[in-house]
């Protein structure tokens, strides 16, 4: 990585100089013509006011000692040359020039001609004087090109510390930002304190955060690994004692149908244990996603009422509900899962006699179920931990109705897997309260 941006600032500094340099280049030539051409310009006019103020060629030679560097021609109306002042020869007609013709129409013309033997350019300005006649003024400059493989060394010598300093600068600047991260990352328990740019900011806090992350999973991991240990070695260590007891004759035989009876309750107590645990396996590392489809929740709520009555009925409590013909975008057999434990909790912690109310609306764009029992009600300090796995909050009787306390870490996360949220209202000695909210269709999912 280092050499992959050592190489890039270097390329970048080394594109820039050139850039610079034809730019400059080009700047340069355009401030060069652009004062070339208003030299002319100006003289022209100057030795044109001159020369009408006098009407006198001498005048005219007279004005080259000022003008040392330029060629005067004075032509008349049809082209013919009046006057030239660095003639060796006969001059032909200078009608074709595009200058002089310019000049005849409009009154002022200028052009520029290269000499490709000569490697030098010639610039005129040509102005129509009041007597018809036209007075041209011409200034011969050497080639830019000339003038560029003049300077050329010295700007290969320049060109050449420039790419030496974008080196050594480029290598400092890499090893200065690689030298940075490399520190950050060797103190990555604490990468917040070790930020060299601000701009790193982002990436400290992301890794911080994601760090706090994998501590916080790890710790959960820890808990659940200790709580499942704790949870399983429980009813096993009955089953184990109780059998041992029958296996050794230690029981009486009145007292062995009641050990039996002992060791299924602890059995199924373990078997459900191990379903759940599996179940909250399946929903924290997820084979396939969830099959949402349009699902009628008023079937679905009421086909886990018609499962519960008799679990209802043992326990003395009575279920009510009030389902509207409502449709939501979601998977079932994990719906179905949810009102069940919602509706078993509500009936196992509930109190002879007590009720239990299922209502099925819609409220905005979602859908909602709401499962509300005149039970013994959570504690306020408790009501944050509930969803939290294997939290009862009176686990002497959660031992004694058989529960598992993943009831609703499960019902938390296949109401998460479906788009939905959950809320929870409850007051000791009163009843609870929780509210789910399901998506209606796949846009809000």
């Amino acid at each position: 990585m280092e050499r992959r941006i050592r190489s890039r600032m270097f390329l970048v500094g080394l594109l820039s100089m050139l850039i610079t340099a034809v730019m400059g280049i080009y700047v340069f030539q355009e401030v060069f013509d652009n004062q070339i051409r208003a030299d002319v310009r100006q003289t022209c006019e100057i030795i044109a006011n001159g020369y009408e103020y006098t009407e006198d060629t001498e005048y005219l030679k007279k004005s080259l000692d000022s003008t040392k560097t330029m060629r005067l021609t004075l032509i008349d109306a049809q082209g013919a040359v009046l006057y030239e002042s660095d003639a060796e020869g006969p001059l032909g007609n200078h009608m074709d020039r595009d200058e002089v013709r310019s000049a005849l129409e409009t009154g002022t013309g200028e052009a520029v001609r290269t000499s490709s033997t000569l490697g030098y350019d010639t610039y005129y300005y040509a102005v129509r004087l009041d007597d018809g006649n036209v007075l041209r003024v011409a200034l011969k400059v050497s080639s830019m090109y000339d003038v560029y493989e003049q300077v050329f060394p010295s700007m290969g010598i320049v060109g050449f510390l420039v790419i030496i300093v974008a080196f050594m600068v480029s290598y400092r600047l890499t090893s200065s930002i690689v030298n940075s991260i490399t520190a950050m990352a060797e103190s990555i328990d604490h990468i917040q304190e070790h930020i060299p740019y601000k701009e790193l900011q982002p990436f400290a806090d992301a890794v911080a955060q994601q760090r706090k992350k994998e501590q916080e999973n790890q710790r959960m991991r820890q808990e659940f690994t200790s709580n499942v240990s704790h949870e399983l070695k429980t009813p096993l260590t009955s089953i184990s004692g109780y059998a041992e007891m029958i296996e050794m004759g230690m029981a009486k035989e009145k007292d062995v149908k009641e050990f039996a009876s002992r060791i299924r309750i602890e059995s199924r107590r373990l078997l459900r244990l191990i379903a759940d645990i599996l179940r909250l396996g399946e929903l924290d590392y997820p084979v396939r996603e969830p099959e949402r489809e349009l699902t009628s929740l008023k079937t679905l709520v009421q086909s886990v009422i018609d499962r519960l009555q008799w679990t209802a009925h043992q326990s003395y409590v009575i279920l009510k509900s009030d389902l509207d013909e409502i449709s939501a975008w979601v998977d079932e057999s994990m719906i179905t899962e949810i009102c069940y434990n919602l509706c078993d909790n509500a009936i196992r912690y509930n109190r002879p006699g007590g009720t239990v109310w299922i209502t099925v609306s819609r409220e905005g764009k979602e859908a909602k179920i709401t499962v509300k029992d005149t039970g013994i009600g959570i504690p306020k300090e408790a009501q944050d931990r509930v969803f939290e796995r294997f939290y009862r909050v009176d686990k002497s009787r959660s031992k004694e109705t058989g529960g598992t306390g993943l009831g609703l870490a499960i019902v938390k996360h296949a109401v998460a897997q479906n788009g939905g949220r959950i809320q929870l209202a409850s007051e000791l000695g009163v009843g609870t309260e929780i509210t789910v909210y399901l998506p209606m269709n796949p846009q809000n999912v």
